[in-house]
């Protein structure tokens, strides 16, 4: 699951790149949420204090979206499974078709 913090270097830090989260209680002011992380692409060992509301709001979508990409999972496994399985005879039509094409465009 992807948090709402980003490496020094632009990339969106992984809940598994976390090495350790808490919570700060403020007597005044908003009170923050303390990540501190190691980044996989720079291996920047970063910390990083956001609000609490911030943080509530961005985890909330984080995990709305991942809802929604497993509905998108399930549908296409739907459709897959009444297609049935890949014969023999559409692997090579396949194969001779990729091997007919000089380029394939991107």
């Amino acid at each position: 699951m992807k948090i709402p913090v980003t490496c020094i270097c632009g990339h969106p830090i992984d809940a598994d790149e976390v090495i350790q989260m808490g919570a700060y209680m403020r007597l005044t002011g908003p009170n923050v949420v303390y990540v501190r992380f190691r980044c996989s692409v720079c291996n920047h060992l970063g910390e990083k204090l956001i609000e609490q509301q911030r943080w509530h709001e961005k985890m909330h979508d984080a995990v709305r979206s991942e809802a929604a990409a497993e509905t998108v999972v399930s549908v296409e496994n739907e459709q897959f499974s009444s297609m049935g399985p890949i014969r023999a005879d559409e692997q090579i039509d396949f194969h001779l078709a990729l091997a007919g094409m000089a380029h394939i465009e991107l």
